[in-house]
């Protein structure tokens, strides 16, 4: 709740502020790299095509929900003969948008069973990926032909931690589309010969303590999250900040990273993440009761379309397993993408054990 009117219409215009900034940054910054080399490689077509489809199917849903919560608002707030500003401002001072849209779609393990999915690949799987994308690690070089695509952090994409904040406030599906656009424009023929005169950490890279501590941090958070989501539970805000705030500060802060020997090396790091991601989808799993999968998978299709914001989340999961899926497939072939539409970790991990790291 919001006591103050100005400040109250002035967060709710500093989101959609944020959000232009953020699609500026990351666009300002694909438009310089196109400009670099000369030509659009055709799979950035792919992922811009993926990302509008995103976030239109996304955002049509979002827009439902802050109609509804409005309508709900004025419905236990009637009050006809105001503005439609004065309305609009009551709607914002009485209602903590951020915190009834993810209630509602971590109350109950049918809707989490959805939500869940998203909170484990960004928290995990999606930081790494951003970190090791943006930061050349030290390492011990190996021959360029035996570089993965997935360990290429010599690219050292710019701005990651855009890609982050824009995935926190418009949908994690568009900002990963945007990002697979970006390293298709870094990974142009001509970079990967000026790649191949030059030596490429191998992934031998040892993750620093400053992203894997944050990362498996985040992870309690999300088995903390059906409990605090309780309606009587006065931790879930808390618990649901934290989450975001821990996924952001290695990209904040990813300067040259410094390691020693007793730190996870990047192969690994992406094998433990996949494992971890079993624990709170058993948890999930366990915490349905018993049936057959034919009528547990009508019942989660009902959830989808059960709120406007279990709908907005819930296409946000699917279009971004589809995003990763198309991405493992370019750059591993089919079956690599086929794993990743089931296990993100598991993929990044078996690209690079192809590699003999």
């Amino acid at each position: 709740m919001v006591a103050s009117p100005i400040i109250a219409r002035g967060i709710f215009a500093s989101y959609f502020l944020l959000i232009l900034s953020l699609f500026s940054i990351i666009l300002g910054s694909l438009r310089r790299r196109i400009s670099n080399i000369g030509h659009v490689p055709p799979s950035a077509y792919v992922f811009g095509a993926l990302m509008v489809g995103s976030f239109y199917h996304t955002w049509y849903y979002m827009i439902k929900f802050l109609l509804w919560s409005f309508h709900d608002f004025e419905s236990h707030h009637p009050n006809v003969e105001s503005s439609a500003l004065d309305r609009l401002t009551q709607w914002l001072m009485g209602t903590d948008l951020f915190e009834q849209a993810w209630r509602r779609v971590c109350e109950g393990p049918l809707n989490w069973w959805w939500s869940e999915q998203l909170c484990i690949l960004t928290v995990g799987v999606w930081t790494t990926f951003l970190f090791t994308q943006g930061t050349r690690y030290p390492g011990i070089p190996s021959p360029p032909h035996e570089i993965s695509p997935f360990a290429r952090s010599q690219r050292r994409i710019p701005f990651v931690w855009a890609y982050m904040l824009l995935g926190q406030v418009v949908a994690i599906s568009v900002a990963s589309n945007l990002f697979f656009a970006a390293l298709v424009l870094h990974d142009s023929p001509s970079e990967r010969k000026s790649k191949s005169k030059s030596k490429s950490p191998s992934h031998t890279a040892l993750v620093p303590a400053r992203v894997y501590l944050p990362i498996l941090l985040s992870h309690l958070t999300i088995l903390l999250s059906p409990t605090v989501a309780q309606p009587d539970s006065k931790w879930f805000l808390p618990n649901l900040l934290t989450m975001h705030l821990l996924i952001v500060l290695p990209l904040v802060l990813s300067r040259s990273p410094t390691t020693s020997q007793n730190n996870p090396s990047l192969c690994t790091f992406y094998l433990i993440l996949a494992a971890l991601a079993l624990v709170p989808r058993a948890q999930t799993y366990l915490s349905f009761p018993y049936q057959d999968i034919p009528s547990l998978a009508r019942q989660l299709w009902a959830t989808l379309y059960s709120h406007p914001a279990q709908s907005s989340i819930g296409f946000d999961v699917v279009w971004t397993t589809a995003s990763f899926g198309v991405y493992c497939a370019m750059v591993g072939g089919l079956g690599l993408g086929l794993v990743g539409l089931v296990s993100p970790g598991l993929a990044l991990y078996l690209d690079s054990d192809h590699h003999d790291y």
